[in-house]
């Protein structure tokens, strides 16, 4: 049994690769941001800007890098 390719399906999986990926990316991101600004020397001395932009930072690099990892994830498993 074969299964058509179909273009919106693709789009419908990558997309959904992509939004279960950065949402979870940014929850891992933001946890590990809050526990090594809590260890880090530097960050305990540093500005509450310094610390927000820290967090902000590494929640949107581990976001879109789970996000692109998901959303590739998914193309390969739809068949690509």
């Amino acid at each position: 049994s074969t299964i058509e390719f179909s273009t919106p399906d693709l789009v419908r999986s990558l997309a959904f690769g992509g939004c279960i990926g950065s949402i979870t990316g940014a929850v891992f991101g933001f946890m590990d941001g809050m526990r090594s600004a809590s260890e880090s020397t530097v960050l305990k001395n540093a500005s509450n800007v310094a610390k927000s932009k820290y967090l902000i930072q590494g929640t949107t690099r581990a976001g879109a890098m789970f996000g692109v990892f998901f959303s590739g994830f998914h193309a390969i498993k739809y068949g690509i």
